[in-house]
């Protein structure tokens, strides 16, 4: 009699623990079942996007990314880099602009304006309106995509659309200021190297510092020049190579269209744009931005300079919070040094909305 009651006891000590885990597994926000992966398309134009929605289907929030170039990807580059420190929590929205990544484009490249990329985030705001309606949207923008969420964010009329914005190392409300930086960067690097003795660096700073300030008066010798510097600018900048982004293909797509990420990003709309950057100014806007964002900088960048971010965040007052990467370069996102605590800062300002 007693063996049969340690035996009922013994069986119920194991149901009541089972029926504990059972609902703990139930109430875990970040079990497998929460986990979505959805691909549509947003057609305007003569172009189909791409927008890749991965993630925490639990989550309040939708984080929609725009990725840089402009012709880069978010859906084959960035969400490879993102996926595993940020799907958990948040659901994610990688979305291919017109004329990149995975997009498929019969657009004339010399249409593109900014007010056409600031309406086609429009139009991927309403569709995820539609498929995952009471989410808030915040905006995250890296280098080029920084300056689609300045256009969006200053536009008076786009307001109610968005909760948040997010701004890593990108482009804000004004290219000919940030030219300014990079020139400035640009001899700030080239001086130190002189003074190290490397006469190369030497030799160009004789023409780095003849660089006019007008970026429109720049010529094919000083533009090549640069170019050629860049790659030794960028040694200073932590390593994001990753053998297994070179061998991953997209979710949703297949190696032949990995190599249409390729194509769109030699395409011309990077020239069409690059010359129009220089004169984005949209500063007389920023009273119009009704909510507050964030700033995550690398220090090191050479592309889109420290002293960019800290202009806009002067610019901003508390409309902002800057955070800043000393020893990080133009993608925090994406290093080994800080991807994590980027995505722990993200997550930690999307829990404030």
């Amino acid at each position: 009699m007693k063996q049969q009651s340690i035996s009922l006891l013994r069986i119920f000590i194991f149901l009541f623990v089972s029926s504990f885990i059972l609902s703990a597994c139930d109430n875990d926000d970040t079990k497998p079942s929460a986990q979505i992966q959805e691909l549509f398309w947003v057609k305007d134009q003569g172009t189909e996007m791409p927008v890749l929605v991965s993630g925490n289907k639990q989550s309040e929030n939708i984080l929609l990314v725009l990725h840089g170039g402009p012709g880069g990807s978010a859906i084959d580059v960035i969400h490879h880099f993102m996926k595993n420190d940020l799907e958990k929590n948040i659901l994610v929205a990688y979305w291919d602009q017109r004329m990149a990544g995975l997009s498929v484009n019969t657009t004339i490249p010399t249409s593109i304006s900014f007010e056409q990329y600031a309406l086609d985030c429009k139009m991927v705001i309403e569709e995820l309106n539609q498929r995952f309606p009471d989410k808030k949207i915040v905006l995250w923008g890296q280098s080029w995509g920084g300056l689609v969420v300045s256009q969006f964010i200053t536009e008076a009329n786009y307001q109610g659309l968005y909760d948040g914005w997010i701004i890593v190392n990108g482009i804000t409300t004004n290219g000919f200021d940030e030219f300014k930086f990079r020139r400035d960067r640009l001899i700030q690097l080239a001086t130190g190297r002189a003074n190290n003795g490397e006469q190369r660096w030497a030799d160009s700073l004789v023409w780095m510092n003849a660089l006019p300030f007008n970026p429109l008066e720049f010529d094919n010798e000083l533009d090549d020049r640069y170019l050629q510097l860049i790659p030794e600018l960028w040694e200073i900048e932590p390593d994001v190579t990753d053998t297994a982004y070179q061998n991953s293909v997209p979710p949703f797509f297949t190696q032949q269209d990995k190599v249409r990420v390729e194509e769109n990003i030699t395409n011309d709309v990077n020239n069409n744009i690059d010359e129009r950057i220089y004169l984005y100014n949209v500063d007389s806007s920023i009273p119009n931005i009704a909510k507050n964002g964030l700033l995550i900088w690398g220090a090191l960048d050479s592309t889109i300079p420290i002293g960019a971010a800290t202009s806009f965040k002067n610019k901003l007052g508390d409309k902002a919070r800057l955070i800043i990467y000393p020893n990080d370069g133009h993608t925090p996102w994406a290093t080994e040094l800080n991807r994590k605590n980027h995505a722990a800062e993200v997550i930690k300002y999307m829990d404030t909305l």
